[in-house]
């Protein structure tokens, strides 16, 4: 079914680079990206898809963004919109989806998920049976500004053929990458005010006594005595 590896993604800088080994399918050129304008910042910089829904559906592609805003913990977050964005693009509803492999931790800069599962029967089916469907992401940091990079396959057969097992799993990375960024001031108070509501409304009320206090102070003198 797998041809030979070839590179989905490159950074423009030579390193990372993320390869797999696309399908022997018929390449599907009308396919449309999904679509990532909500997310500030955020492009599709490769993007392509084999095969039809009647029989075997295969779609690839990789997603950069300025990690400005990263923090520990996000992580989970994208992989799931990740998720939600592959199979919107082609209009998929999942009937059930798990998570059954992770290596690598995001301290390190790269984190590979795998996520199988089945999605309801779509239009195209010939036997109106749910399809088998098998994701895998890639999440790590490329170019000086350490961008976040998120590459993704997902597959979709029929149910227990087995067939998108060598399709997903040979998206990897090749080359150097990064560790994550450090957060900004932004994103640590931004997590400050999460895990401590109490605290942080208490400094904010704080802060707006003494900037209130320091603005009546300066007031002219004329202002204070008949204001």
């Amino acid at each position: 079914m797998t041809g030979d590896e070839t590179e989905l993604y490159r950074d423009p800088t030579g390193s990372p680079g993320v390869v797999w080994t696309p399908p022997s399918l018929t390449l599907d050129e009308s396919a449309q990206a999904p679509d990532v304008s909500r997310l500030p910042g955020a492009s599709i910089v490769a993007a392509v898809a084999f095969g039809d829904r009647a029989t075997l559906r295969v779609r690839a592609g990789c997603a950069r963004g300025p990690s400005g805003r990263f923090a520990k913990g996000i992580e989970d977050v994208l992989l799931d919109r990740a998720t939600w964005f592959a199979l919107a693009s082609e209009t998929l509803t999942p009937s059930e989806m798990a998570i059954v492999e992770v290596r690598g931790t995001i301290d390190d800069g790269l984190i590979e998920e795998q996520r199988d599962g089945k999605v309801a029967a779509v239009a195209a089916s010939p036997d109106g049976s749910d399809r088998a469907v098998a994701m895998r992401h890639l999440l790590t940091f490329a170019g000086k500004d350490r961008d976040i990079l998120l590459c993704s396959v997902m597959c979709v057969g029929p149910d227990k053929a087995g067939q998108c097992h060598d399709v997903t799993r040979s998206l990897r990375l090749v080359g150097t990458h990064a560790p994550p960024p450090p957060p900004s001031l932004l994103t640590h108070a931004v997590f400050f005010a999460a895990d401590h509501p109490v605290l942080s409304l208490g400094l904010v009320v704080l802060a707006f006594v003494l900037v209130s206090g320091v603005i009546l102070w300066r007031r002219p003198r004329s202002l204070r005595r008949f204001g």
